[in-house]
Formats: structure tokens, C-alpha cells, sequence
């Protein structure tokens, strides 16, 4: 199998801004990038 999209029957388009594949298929796509990770003693976020 080439990718794990060939067998879904599913087709991608390369993101504008991250590394990403887009699923054309899906009704909305949101493009986002890790800034920071956080953690303390109430728990954890990534921004």
C-alpha cells in the first residue's frame, strides 16, 4: 500500500501552513501549530 489513504479511499491535498496532509473529503480542516506545552499541579495544555 503507498500511504494509509490509498486504502480509505480518502484524498489529501498538502497544507498551506504546516505539515499536513488536508482531507478533502471532510467538511472543514484546521490547520494548527504547537507553540508550547504546559504543565503544573492543576494539569497539563499544549497552546
Amino acid at each position: 500500500m503507498k500511504d494509509k489513504f490509498e486504502k480509505s479511499g480518502l484524498t489529501t491535498v498538502k497544507s498551506d501552513l504546516v505539515d499536513a496532509p488536508i482531507i478533502n473529503e471532510l467538511p472543514i480542516a484546521m490547520e494548527c501549530e504547537f507553540i508550547e506545552y504546559q504543565s503544573d499541579e492543576t494539569g497539563m495544555g499544549v497552546i
